[in-house]
């Protein structure tokens, strides 16, 4: 089991004058109300105590929702409705690219094999049905790692969370929240080709996500 990463932070002290050292051990636990208005010198959440206290000086001002999930930083994009919040994270993670992508591979008759443009245009020529294969992913919204993702609001967030409990708006689908990773995975090093050329796509974005 490996121990959290901690570190030290300097915070600005609820007198404007002073800087107190605060100890930042970073968890997967929000970054919120508790972290933000907290009086202790130890913060034990996402933002590994860059926010600790931050509202309890008079210039401080409320920095984003931040949370850790799998190891990855994600801010609160918006509180809405299930599938709108849904079809917003698809297109997120659509425009992100694929997850993976593999080497693409020739397929000549039903055969599968290594082969080079020349192979290809050759095996066309002798009249066989030759094409391209390849395999690869697309995000989806619960994935670990995923660029957007979409998590239901619990009834502690229903009750404590100024950004809920302000949000009037339509629920279709049950009330959910939009969270976007601070930086977006790589996209894959290999490109897709086409199905009939083999040659790279123009578009490296998938069609559609879920």
């Amino acid at each position: 089991m490996t121990n959290a990463p901690v570190r030290s932070v300097g915070v600005r002290g609820s007198n404007h004058k002073e800087n107190m050292n605060i100890i930042g051990i970073l968890t997967e636990q929000t970054c919120g109300e508790a972290c933000w208005h907290a009086h202790e010198k130890e913060c034990r959440c996402s933002c590994g105590g860059r926010n600790h206290g931050i509202l309890n000086t008079p210039d401080g001002q409320r920095p984003d929702r931040m949370c850790r999930m799998n190891g990855h930083v994600y801010k609160l994009a918006a509180v809405g409705g299930h599938d709108d919040l849904h079809a917003k994270a698809c297109e997120i993670n659509r425009q992100a690219g694929y997850s993976y992508m593999e080497p693409a591979s020739l397929v000549a008759d039903g055969q599968q094999m290594e082969a080079t443009m020349e192979l290809a245009a050759r095996l066309r020529a002798e009249g066989k049905d030759v094409w391209w294969s390849q395999y690869y992913g697309v995000w989806k919204t619960t994935e670990e790692g995923a660029p957007a993702r979409v998590r239901y609001v619990t009834p502690a967030q229903l009750s404590g969370w100024t950004e809920v409990m302000a949000y009037q708006g339509p629920t279709d689908g049950g009330s959910a929240l939009l969270w976007v990773r601070e930086v977006m995975p790589d996209r894959p090093a290999i490109l897709r080709v086409d199905k009939q050329t083999g040659l790279p796509m123009d578009d490296q974005n998938p069609t559609r996500c879920w």
